[in-house]
């Protein structure tokens, strides 16, 4: 059984003229980033996302389709998982044959499981992404973003998680940077489905947000261009718990 993805899209310089027309059609739909991907030693920038699943509860999961855009230049998917408390985590994520890989697991506010998965050279083009599951029927969240201008050998570099139960309004994540140049992606997880406003701070740029059970999730980007200290500042409309994972996205060099 395969369900339909909601996907967002960004600009890329490598989408010919028609593309980019039909994406004209979809601007109402399209995700603001502030950057285009670029040639190796410039920007990284998201090229498309995708949420879907939101608060369903099969398991296992079905498939679902992500259509990583052909033509980028050094591209890495990433899939952020949210799972319900009682679920069993995913073993294993593919992406039509090719594997993904585990970069983070830990406990989200609601008691429930995130996980975030990453795969250099993704195939081009929609094909069918699996995770495999087992366990209890609960809710979950899938998010996927391809991103371009990565470093294909080294794509990530440190990486982050966090947990703030206290119920405030304000959030911060927190980086310290390995590599000169790159993306800082932060994953969000906060509430169990409802949609207080959200504020972003400075220098940061909404890849997605939506809200549904089990929880709802921000992710936020920022560059940066030099190793060091970053965060990331959340301003809700109302108190809530929060949990995050950060990566850092390396530029090939």
């Amino acid at each position: 059984m395969q369900f339909k993805a909601e996907q967002h899209r960004t600009r890329s310089p490598w989408k010919s003229a028609s593309l980019k027309a039909a994406k004209a059609l979809a601007l109402a739909a399209a995700v603001a980033v502030p950057v285009k991907a670029s040639a190796c030693g410039q920007s990284i920038a998201l090229i498309n996302s995708a949420v879907t699943q939101k608060g369903n509860t099969s398991v296992p999961f079905p498939d679902f389709s992500f259509n990583a855009q052909p033509g980028i230049v050094n591209p890495l998917l990433v899939v952020h998982l949210d799972l319900g408390s009682g679920g069993t985590p995913p073993a294993s994520v593919l992406y039509g044959n090719q594997p993904m890989t585990k970069l983070l697991q830990n406990p989200d506010a609601n008691a429930g499981t995130q996980q975030v998965w990453y795969l250099a050279s993704p195939l081009a083009g929609p094909h069918a992404l699996r995770v495999d599951t087992s366990g209890n029927n609960v809710p979950y969240n899938v998010e996927a973003a391809l991103f371009g201008g990565v470093n294909q050998s080294t794509p990530i570099g440190a990486v982050a998680q966090d947990i703030n139960t206290s119920y405030s309004t304000n959030y911060v994540t927190h980086l310290n940077t390995q590599h000169p140049v790159g993306l800082i992606v932060d994953f969000v997880s906060y509430g169990t489905g409802d949609a207080p406003a959200v504020t972003l701070g400075g220098g940061q740029f909404q890849a997605f947000t939506f809200n549904a059970s089990p929880a709802s999730t921000v992710s936020s980007e920022l560059q940066f261009g030099h190793a060091g200290g970053y965060q990331q500042s959340y301003t809700f409309q109302w108190a809530d718990a929060y949990s995050s994972q950060t990566i850092e996205l390396v530029a090939c060099p």
